[in-house]
């Protein structure tokens, strides 16, 4: 074989293989939200599935998310609650486990980033008022809700029972679905938001 003829045989070859490789469609960030007044379905307390594939979201740029094949679409980024109290919200919160420093809620608004790498944020009222002076708040049953998931039934009782007894109020005790093994609960944060705490993850 002379070199042309080896020159040629490896191009081929090269080609071959480029043809044969596996592309690898890119990772698009998995959008969760079950939403506390709005429902979505993200890895809240860091405990979704996949956990290393999450791992590998959160260490990615968010301009790296491919908006151009989205329509421009990013995903969905932060979810917001309107809030009467700051501080007291934020302890409500931090008994479902969100990583809430005891001293936050100094100011109007707290932001916190999940694992998931959405950003959940508190405002007050008077925060929302200051650029929409004619809000108010929503009134009614749930519109949308966070769902908190939970790794046993028994997990998800012993929590409801814990926010009970501690002064807030339920709104559906848990219970299990009929022809299900999903046990669910809603119980309301101090502005009157409906959570669902629910068992397995969606």
């Amino acid at each position: 074989m002379n070199d042309s003829d080896h020159r040629q045989h490896t191009d081929q070859k090269q080609l071959q293989l480029t043809h044969t490789r596996p592309t690898r469609a890119p990772l698009l960030r998995r959008t969760f939200l079950g939403g506390l007044g709005v429902a979505a379905g993200l890895g809240l307390l860091g405990t979704a599935r996949g956990s290393k594939a999450v791992n590998q979201r959160a260490a990615r740029p968010a301009t790296e998310v491919t908006a151009e094949a989205n329509g421009g679409t990013v995903g969905l980024v932060c979810i917001g609650i309107f809030v009467r109290d700051l501080p007291e919200s934020l302890n409500f919160y931090r008994r479902l486990g969100l990583a809430i420093p005891e001293d936050a809620g100094g100011n109007n608004d707290y932001r916190l980033r999940l694992p998931t790498g959405q950003v959940l944020f508190w405002e007050t009222y008077e925060a929302v008022r200051a650029f929409d002076p004619n809000w108010q708040p929503a009134s009614g049953n749930r519109r949308a809700v966070l769902e908190f998931g939970f790794a046993t039934a028994q997990a998800l009782d012993d929590k409801y029972a814990e926010l009970t007894s501690a002064g807030y109020k339920g709104y559906l005790a848990p219970f299990t679905f009929s022809n299900s093994t999903i046990r669910y609960a809603l119980i309301k944060d101090p502005d009157g938001n409906e959570i669902a705490l629910r068992n397995p993850e969606c």
